[in-house]
């Protein structure tokens, strides 16, 4: 017999899926500042919402920390079954800070699609001291 999940774990993983709503939808960060708070107000009677705490701060950190982190062992997980290939670009910024963008490519058989993925974005500042 399952147990009904708790409100504490109901609210995290509200808190994830708003995150991933955000991110899907190219949504402002800033916009954390008010709209939990007005779900709150709209769903007074939500024990689960009342519990739930997301400002844009702690939004980038779920989705740069656990939802980053789980689509990149996901995509690798994948990777593992399949031939693909891997391509890099360098480029620098206006503020001189070389980054090093990490995509991948490979054919998705059951559909024929050709899936271009991004899989990291490194600073090379990072590489280049360890190096030296």
């Amino acid at each position: 017999m399952s147990e009904k999940p708790s409100i504490s774990l109901s609210a995290k993983r509200a808190e994830i899926k708003t995150c991933a709503f955000m991110v899907e939808h190219n949504l402002s960060f800033s916009v954390m500042h008010h709209f939990v708070d007005l779900l709150k107000d709209c769903y007074p009677d939500s024990k689960i919402l009342q519990e739930v705490q997301l400002k844009p701060t702690k939004a980038k950190a779920l989705v740069k920390n656990v939802i980053a982190e789980s689509q990149t062992i996901t995509l690798c997980e994948k990777l593992k079954n399949v031939m693909f290939s891997i391509l890099i670009d360098e480029s620098t910024d206006v503020s001189a800070v070389q980054t090093l963008c990490i995509v991948v490519r490979w054919l998705f058989l059951l559909s024929l699609f050709i899936l271009i993925l991004f899989l990291f974005l490194l600073n090379c500042m990072f590489f280049t001291q360890i190096l030296r």
